[in-house]
């Protein structure tokens, strides 16, 4: 069982940096049908090890009726994998306060939001964080958010980066919702 693990999150890993490439070379993202609660719960399987060595809860807040969009399934998945990953680093020394990320999807239009909150140290500049080589870490490169800006666009919607009214950040991207025609 581990090695098919191994040689499945192998192929996986593949799989991003290929669809990754291709985002720099300006192809189009393959898209098909996404459910995008789906894709909440995936991306919360696959850090489920690394939120609980960290001592955070995961906490959803999802639309009820399963929000489709069109989407590169794997790019979107990886916008999330990224954006929860920030949230865990961004409370990574905290110990005066619970270690929460909250992930949500509603409606909003011909939109679905989408948003990870975290309840760590917060940004400074919140539109500076999207420029390429921008870091705040020690062992940033300063792409993460770039390339998830670059995947949000390419497939028609937006990005940003809000300070919460108490302590942390949320990051909120839409995806223009699957048309009843397409679904």
């Amino acid at each position: 069982a581990t090695l098919e693990r191994i040689i499945r999150d192998g192929h996986s890993a593949a799989e991003v940096v290929r669809r990754i490439r291709a985002l720099f070379k300006e192809a189009a993202p393959v898209k098909a049908l996404v459910d995008i609660n789906q894709l909440v719960a995936e991306v919360l399987r696959v850090l489920s090890d690394e939120l609980r060595d960290n001592g955070i809860t995961a906490e959803t807040d999802l639309e009820a009726h399963r929000p489709m969009v069109g989407a590169d399934h794997v790019q979107i998945q990886q916008t999330l994998i990224n954006l929860v990953h920030n949230a865990m680093e961004a409370m990574g020394g905290l110990m005066d306060r619970p270690k929460s990320i909250v992930l949500t999807s509603r409606r909003q239009g011909e939109e679905l939001i989408i948003q990870v909150r975290d309840h760590g140290v917060g940004i400074k500049d919140s539109a500076l964080v999207f420029e390429p080589f921008f870091t705040t870490k020690e062992s940033g490169m300063g792409m993460g958010l770039s390339i998830c800006r670059s995947i949000v666009e390419a497939h028609g919607g937006r990005i940003w980066a809000t300070a919460n009214e108490d302590v942390g950040t949320t990051f909120s991207f839409t995806l223009p919702l699957a048309s009843e025609r397409s679904a």
